[in-house]
């Protein structure tokens, strides 16, 4: 098994790096560039047992990054610790709430999940102020939200990505916009400020509809930028 393992590694190693769009080099720029490790937590029930909407986020995250980055550790919210949090960037799937740990990391929140949706803290003219996620439609469809939060790490050392929502799909529609090229063409788009720079760091929400648990069409919505200082 160590042997297998070894040999993957240099195979990975040695592979030409798979050809990523511009604006998922964008995207992902902050988390995999430097020497910092990526830490991709699962967020873990309360029976201690991985969650089928992050067990899937995991593996599509895993074939995405395979010979983009060589130090990506895996663990549930559960076993996460401070440390691994300061000495890594994180990619956090699942609601913040899962680890105490991210959950205290100070972020000013613009959007906030809460149980049937997203609320829009401070909407603005024209803009809702809850999405709120539906139930079954016709043909067996279901319409909810995802929220993508990219925030500073501790001491505002590294960064922090979370990929969360309240259903099944929410959560693997955010690993699938931070994968996809043309899902990333159109949200970096919508977030490209007038000097053309993105912002540092931000907020997203993204509706989702969905068949059987899976993602069948994935849209942006909105976005905010967060301050890190404020």
């Amino acid at each position: 098994g160590i042997r297998l393992v070894q040999v993957e590694k240099k195979t990975i190693a040695a592979a030409p790096p798979s050809e990523w769009s511009q604006e998922l080099r964008e995207l992902w720029s902050p988390l995999i560039a430097g020497d910092r490790p990526l830490v991709v937590v699962l967020a873990t029930q309360s029976n201690n047992l991985t969650g089928l909407p992050t067990a899937n986020g995991a593996f599509l995250l895993g074939q995405f990054l395979a010979d983009r980055k060589q130090n990506v550790y895996l663990t549930g919210s559960d076993e996460l610790s401070m440390p691994e949090i300061t000495m890594g960037n994180v990619v956090f799937l699942g609601p913040m709430t899962s680890s105490r740990q991210l959950a205290a990391l100070p972020i000013h929140e613009e959007l906030k999940l809460e149980d049937k949706g997203i609320r829009n803290l401070h909407p603005r003219a024209g803009e809702a102020a809850f999405f709120e996620d539906s139930g079954k439609k016709q043909g067996n469809s279901e319409d909810s939200f995802a929220l993508v939060t990219h925030s500073p790490g501790v001491n505002r050392k590294g960064d922090v990505l979370y990929l969360s929502g309240n259903h099944v799909s929410s959560v693997t529609a955010g690993v699938e916009a931070f994968t996809d090229a043309s899902l990333a063409r159109t949200m970096v788009a919508k977030m490209r400020k007038a000097d053309g720079m993105l912002p540092r760091y931000y907020q997203i929400v993204l509706k989702v509809r969905s068949m059987d648990d899976t993602p069948v069409e994935v849209a942006y919505v909105m976005h905010r930028e967060l301050m890190a200082g404020r």
